[in-house]
């Protein structure tokens, strides 16, 4: 389970993201602040257009497996004379398809508008003069420009598919200086050659240009995968009975210290099933309606960065479901009528549709990659490093590191019709079930419950 936990909330760090303000900071002086500002927007641009396609099978998975095991029958006596508990067990198992684990990736481009090129630059025909309104902003237009320029010419490439959080390693996207200064130097939509306007008319800004394409990293990565083949998770509940035909559900994992890979984590879980069957003039077999709303929350420090996450999901479940007593060995042929208290039947058949929905919200504090920070100088170049610091550098006097973290909000949803079909065997106060649940990720459940 603790797996299944890690990987969807430790990468759920896509799709909104606000930039701190970066500004000039003596102490970084081997740093670039336009290609810094550069670096930060990109990181933005790459989590919004990738982050739900890469985030989303997981979410599916957690909804099939969080939304299901909450029955394994739909009987529930009118009324006792004690209350009763029922303590369960339930492990859910499901195999990633292949369809799952990976997506096509997006990387940021832009197409060539003079409405946007006004809000970084003027060009007055009559002059011939060139104005920079803002140096930063251009620079990044004209990266977007060039790169989406190199794509259309299949001059930079894109990789056919990234890894989804449930597939593998990522491909890196490379990014030739080279071929960026020459896409830059030729780019000429209409036949108006941008960058010669600008040498012309403000040759430092056609250097800052040429500079930045040069020291823009070489090589930009999408999140890796996890490589999930398997998930298997489990969960533990009490239920609860019974009032007026009607029983209630209880889940809870208390909030807990699960590690450095985990963090504080809780679950909590509530339902309430009636049955239906009660209001029935003959009773041929058991149905009832159930309804659960579940939570959970998790706070950590994450990664080498010691990026800080804070998640909360929440979960409801609407389920309409049935079972039936069979007897086949034994000489009660047929239950019909007959209180599911005064025999034990060989086996009970069980299903049942339900929807269920999940909604989970992020907050997230990052910094860029280790990995941009050594070619950006903001930490060391790697080449300078020992051993033992390559993967993990240090901050030391002149390689600040990265000090203006990016907060990323995440906001994603799933829903889910489950259809499942199980058997359910009791003896002595104890039940064993197994089932099958067939929905966008068809999984395996059983467990082993105890009633007293």
């Amino acid at each position: 389970m603790k797996k299944i936990i890690y990987i969807l909330f430790s990468c759920a760090i896509f799709v909104t993201v606000s930039l701190a303000q970066t500004t000039y900071d003596s102490t970084m002086p081997h740093v670039d602040q336009n290609i810094l500002k550069l670096c930060k927007s990109l990181t933005k641009d790459i989590f919004t257009q990738n982050g739900v396609a890469y985030l989303q099978p997981m979410v599916e998975v957690i909804n099939a497996t969080s939304n299901s095991r909450f029955y394994s029958g739909a009987y529930v006596p009118k009324e006792v004379k004690k209350p009763y508990f029922r303590l369960s067990i339930n492990g859910m198992m499901g195999f990633t398809r292949k369809d799952m684990k990976t997506y096509k990736p997006i990387f940021p481009t832009d197409s060539f508008d003079l409405n946007k090129l006004s809000k970084y630059m003027t060009y007055d025909f009559f002059t011939k003069k060139v104005t920079i309104l803002d140096t930063s902003g251009l620079i990044l237009y004209a990266f977007k420009l060039v790169v989406g320029d190199g794509i259309a010419k299949d001059s930079i490439k894109i990789p056919a598919t990234e890894p989804t959080i449930l597939g593998g390693k990522a491909t890196p996207i490379m990014l030739d200086s080279n071929t960026l200064r020459f896409l830059m130097h030729n780019y000429a939509p209409g036949g108006l050659n941008i960058y010669n306007l600008i040498l012309a008319s403000a040759p430092g800004m056609a250097l800052k240009l040429d500079s930045a394409m040069g020291r823009i990293p070489n090589a930009f990565f999408m999140p890796d995968g996890v490589s999930i083949n398997t998930i298997l998770t489990g969960i533990p509940q009490i239920e609860i009975g019974s009032l007026f035909g009607t029983e209630a559900l209880i889940r809870v994992i208390p909030l807990i210290d699960m590690g450095p890979n985990i963090g504080n984590f809780a679950f909590w879980g509530f339902g309430l099933k009636h049955s239906i069957s009660q209001y029935f003039p003959e009773r041929y077999f058991d149905l009832a309606v159930q309804a659960v709303y579940q939570g959970t929350y998790l706070k950590n420090n994450v990664g080498l960065t010691n990026s800080e996450l804070s998640a909360k999901g929440t979960f409801w479940n609407f389920n309409l479901q049935f079972s039936k007593d069979v007897n086949i060995f034994s000489e009660q042929s047929s239950l019909q009528n007959i209180k599911k208290e005064d025999y034990d039947a060989d086996f009970t058949v069980y299903g049942g549709i339900s929807y269920g929905m999940l909604k989970v919200h992020s907050d997230y504090l990052y910094y860029l990659p280790l990995s941009i920070q050594m070619q950006i100088g903001l930490l060391p170049p790697s080449d300078s490093l020992p051993p033992e610091q390559k993967l993990n550098p240090k901050p030391r006097p002149g390689y600040p590191g990265d000090k203006a973290p990016q907060s990323t909000t995440v906001d994603l949803k799933s829903n889910n019709f489950i259809f499942n079909i199980g058997l359910v065997k009791e003896f002595k106060g104890f039940s064993i079930f197994l089932d099958y649940n067939i929905s966008k990720f068809n999984i395996f459940t059983g467990g082993i419950a105890y009633q007293f």
